[in-house]
């Protein structure tokens, strides 16, 4: 009877994945396939970067990352009608990554993650209301600026879900690359560090796939 329920733990660990294939690939044939790579690009960087989160325990920071990355959106609107640098998205992506590496880097100095992020809240939260304001009131794009806001899947262009899957295959691929090294950090920092494990490239590296996945995902989830 053991065997049996051990052989039987493993089909089914073995059809699992493919069961979800072939159900994606249905989906995508019958249904959408823009749609079905969104969904399943958000499922997968926001599942493999949340192991990571729980790992190093900042909880708080990637539930607030979401304020960083709507000041991001909508600071991009300005930035790109002015500068006529880059795209909406480029602009975004580097004002969030500006923004969480700020957060990060406060607590890389020592500061207690979630004081740090109450900071971080506290102000991305207030200057996206003036943000907003200056937006709406200065640049005729009152429907742009919601629909990053709201954010749809089902309005997503073949470019954003390339875009998507790319977030999703980075987001995945460092996570199995890194995952234990990043456990290491999250237990003990200071051993870690005595070790020779370079601290501060996990750390950037653990703010950047949450500046990447909350920034570059905001229009399509």
């Amino acid at each position: 009877m053991a065997n049996r329920g051990s052989y039987l733990l493993k089909a089914i660990r073995l059809l699992t994945p493919a069961v979800l294939a072939l159900a994606t690939a249905l989906m995508a044939f019958y249904v959408n396939a823009r749609w079905v790579a969104v969904m399943v690009s958000a499922a997968l960087a926001y599942g493999f970067l949340s192991s990571i989160v729980a790992a190093r325990r900042l909880y708080f920071l990637a539930g607030a990352s979401a304020h960083s990355a709507l000041l991001a959106a909508v600071l991009a609107l300005p930035l790109t009608a002015i500068t006529g640098l880059l795209s909406e998205q480029g602009w975004a992506l580097i004002v969030g990554l500006v923004l969480m590496y700020a957060v990060g880097y406060l607590i890389y100095r020592g500061v207690e993650p979630d004081t740090a992020t109450a900071v971080f809240v506290a102000a991305t939260a207030s200057a996206s209301v003036l943000a907003i304001y200056y937006v709406l009131t200065r640049f005729p794009v009152e429907v742009e600026l919601w629909a990053i806001i709201v954010g749809d899947p089902l309005l997503a262009s073949k470019e954003e879900a390339i875009f998507a899957l790319s977030v999703a295959a980075i987001t995945v691929l460092t996570t199995l690359l890194t995952y234990r090294e990043q456990v290491y950090v999250g237990i003990d920092r200071e051993f870690a560090r005595l070790t020779g494990l370079r601290v501060w490239a996990y750390d950037l590296l653990t703010f950047t796939l949450l500046a990447l996945t909350t920034v570059g995902l905001i229009k399509v989830v």
